[in-house]
Parts: C-alpha cells; structure tokens; sequence
C-alpha cells in the first residue's frame, strides 16, 4: 500500500514566498528532510525576488488591515470575541465554552469501546502476542454504576452507558478467559456497540448545538447590525472532522437566517467564515489567515469576475486539462 502524504500551507504555492525564507537562509517547514528553497529564492540582488519580497509583506498587512472588527475565533471549545483596542490590535474581549461537561462525559465513555478495539488491532493483523496485560488493566479501570450517576442524570443515558460498559466487561473477561480473540469476534462486538456509541454522538451534538447557538443568540443581541452584517467567523478543526464539521454547519445556519448576506449555494465558501486545521491555534496566525481569504475574494473578483476562484488551487483548471492530455489516453508508464 503506497500512501502519500502531501504537504501544502498558506504560501507552499510560491517557492519565493519570504515567510518560508529568510534572506540567503531557508528555514526547514517539513522538517530534518526539507532542502530549502529554490538558490534563486534568496537572491536578494535580483530586483524581482526583492518586489516579490515586499508583494508578500504588502499582501499580509492588507489582509489584517482589511478584517472588519469584531471577529469570533472558534479555539477547541471556546468561542472568543476579538475587537480591535486603541491601537489596531484585536484583543480578547469575551470567552466562552460551548462543550458542556455531558458532552465529554459521553466522549469518554465511548473512548472505552474504541480503548479495546485499538488495543487489538496490531494483534489481529500481525504476529505479537494477545494484549491481555493491557486489556486487563482497561477491565479494571471500567467505571461503576456509581461512577456514572453523578455524570448522567437523564435515566435513559444513563442505562446507555451501562449497556456499553456491561457488553465491554462481557467481552474483555471472555478474551480474557479464553487468552485470544478472533476477528470475527471483535467485529461481532464492535457491531453491537456501534448503535450505542452513535447514541451517544447524537446527545452529544445536541449538547453542543444547543449552547454554542445560545452564545451565538446572545452575542448577536450585544452587536449592532453593522457589526453583525460585518463580523468574520474562524474556526478550527482536525483535518478528517472537517468534513461536516459540526461548528461550520452551526456557522452556516447561523449565516443563513442573516438577510443581511445572501444564502450561499452547497459547498460554495462563505466569505464571512474560515475553517481551519487544529493544528492552527495562535490567535495572530487565524487573523492572518482569515486576512488572506478576505483579500483574496477581492482581488479573485477583480480579476477573474468569480470571488471564489483563488479558493481553489489556481493551478486546478490548468491541472486537470493538461493531465487529460497525459492520462487520457489510458497508458501513461
């Protein structure tokens, strides 16, 4: 199985861009095996790496000068309000959680099922020994009836979580017992516990739902309708939540019952919100960031009458025409 893994930021698209490079010194990004830059990259004498130098220095200070105050930065689980103070610069004026403690309650009780399961992977697909220290240690840290009745007061998910502990225990003490398992015994187990687990996810999105709405309501209340007509959305996300993610489809409601913005068609960008990778959680770079896209819905429409093209690859179209003409043919070895 050939995987490949590809490595793409804000500026990859440009090799001369100044914040990979520092004058004649390329800094590592993807680690001990990166190579640098470009040697023309670094040429500080050539007139056109020195204009593309300022382009990039110009491009990013536009960007921040551009984004509307105030913006709400979505950081893990806490909505954050940023406006700008005397001098330009946002600061925090209000932080907020929208993950109540049922939502991680219910997260950890499922990170039980999903602890077994991970714990014999590697043993049913390669030749190591049955985990049975590690699966017995995890049967002894399953928690009590009395452990869960403080954490779920509804009766109904409170049962839930026992059947998924119960059926935990059940299965561990008879690997346990019989010192290995088979696949098809670990996947008739994963299947029973699948319905509960996404019974869980659901209360869980509920939960969640309902109090990042509540703080979106009463923020809306506290702005003007010029700062809610004007305020930018960032939020952040693991790259496989993205899809779906359950904070941009909040945002997109939310900007959907706006008159003042048009709804958006499916999968069209929103220039008022930004999705970003969690892996982004410094304040400065999101506003950078959220900058770069506000510039670029700009000068996407001036130049090619469509806002969102520079939010796709601007080397897709060319790409995907050109590639015909190699591949098309069927053989290309």
């Amino acid at each position: 199985l050939l995987v490949v893994l590809v490595v793409a930021g804000c500026s990859a698209q440009c090799p001369f861009s100044r914040s990979r490079t520092t004058r004649g010194k390329a800094e590592p990004v993807v680690g001990t095996a990166w190579l640098g830059e470009i040697p023309g990259a670094t040429n500080s004498s050539d007139p056109l790496v020195r204009a593309n130098d300022q382009f990039h220095t110009d491009y990013s200070a536009a960007g921040l000068a551009l984004l509307p105050d105030p913006l709400v930065v979505v950081e893990g689980d806490y909505v954050v309000l940023l406006r700008r103070d005397v001098n330009g610069t946002f600061q925090r004026t209000q932080v907020q959680s929208f993950t109540p403690m049922l939502y991680h309650n219910l997260k950890m009780v499922c990170h039980l099922s999903l602890h077994a399961v991970v714990l014999l992977m590697t043993y049913l697909t390669q030749s190591v020994p049955f985990p049975a220290a590690s699966l017995q240690d995890l049967l002894n840290e399953l928690p009590l009836e009395e452990d869960l009745q403080p954490r779920f007061t509804v009766p109904e998910q409170l049962a839930r979580q026992m059947q998924l502990v119960t059926q935990l225990g059940k299965f561990l003490e008879f690997g346990l017992q019989q010192g290995k398992l088979t696949e098809a015994e670990v996947q008739q187990y994963a299947s029973a516990q699948g319905p509960l687990l996404m019974a869980n996810v659901q209360d869980a999105a509920h939960a969640q739902i309902d109090q990042l709405v509540s703080i979106m309501k009463q923020l809306r209340a506290n702005l003007t309708a010029a700062e809610w007509a004007g305020l930018r959305f960032v939020a952040t996300t693991s790259h496989m939540a993205a899809n779906g993610s359950l904070v941009a489809q909040v945002f997109a409601r939310v900007l959907s019952d706006d008159p003042s913005h048009p709804n958006l068609q499916p999968n069209q960008p929103n220039p008022r919100f930004v999705l970003l990778d969690d892996a982004v959680m410094d304040e400065q770079v999101m506003q950078q960031l959220l900058g770069t896209h506000h510039t670029d819905y700009a000068a996407s429409s001036l130049f090619f009458g469509n806002a969102y093209r520079l939010h796709r690859d601007i080397l897709a179209d060319a790409a995907t025409a050109y590639l015909q003409t190699i591949f098309g043919g069927g053989s290309w070895a």
